[in-house]
């Protein structure tokens, strides 16, 4: 059985740049997110559930799906962002769980919605990248050109920081360089290489 580190954040507090570190150690990542593309590919039971249930005004003429125009829709209307969570997350779920089981030792989950989706149930411990508010409003606005209003939105679409802080097993705050929190990895993963190896 794989030992499985459960990695979270928020929207632009640093989780890829944390995913990208773990897989620069040679670690396994599996990144829900990516997950979720494949099933949304033309054909896949994601991209099917979808269609049925959103229509085809969100689908190009060589049927790929605009994730662009839905996500507009859906971080602006809570109950179809519930919606689209509903369709997909379990089929996200069972894709998870069969990478999980192929991993071979020690592996990463990096997953956004580790604690609303309950992944943290499938993972040995949890690790949260965190950033005050202020600073991950701000790299949102610079990061994807999004004016204050639209990217305050899908930070509120989340769970807030301060609950995950709760649900956590460990924590690095991001509020300064990338090199500080590629520093405070280090030691993280330093810890936690010879708490697996003890395994």
């Amino acid at each position: 059985m794989s030992y499985v580190l459960g990695l979270t954040g928020g929207i632009a507090t640093g989780k890829s740049t944390a995913a990208a570190f773990f897989a620069k150690q040679g670690v396994s990542i599996i990144d829900a997110d990516q997950v979720a593309h494949q099933l949304e590919e033309p054909g896949q039971s994601g991209w099917r559930a979808i269609k049925q249930a959103f229509g085809p005004t969100f689908f190009s003429a060589d049927h790929q799906l605009n994730r662009h125009k839905l996500g507009r829709v859906v971080f602006a209307e809570p109950a179809k962002l519930a919606q689209l969570n509903t369709l997909l997350q379990p089929l996200i779920r069972d894709e998870i769980i069969r990478k999980i089981q192929q991993a071979d030792g020690f592996c990463v989950l990096d997953a956004p919605l580790l604690f609303e989706q309950n992944y943290q149930t499938l993972c040995k411990r949890t690790l949260l990248i965190a950033a005050d508010q202020d600073v991950q409003l701000q790299r949102l606005c610079q990061r994807n050109q999004l004016d204050e209003k639209s990217a305050q939105a899908r930070i509120d679409s989340q769970m807030p920081l301060a609950k995950k802080r709760q649900l956590a097993d460990d924590i690095i705050d991001n509020n300064g360089s990338q090199a500080e929190l590629l520093a405070a990895l280090t030691v993280y993963w330093q810890k936690l290489s010879k708490e697996v190896g003890a395994l």
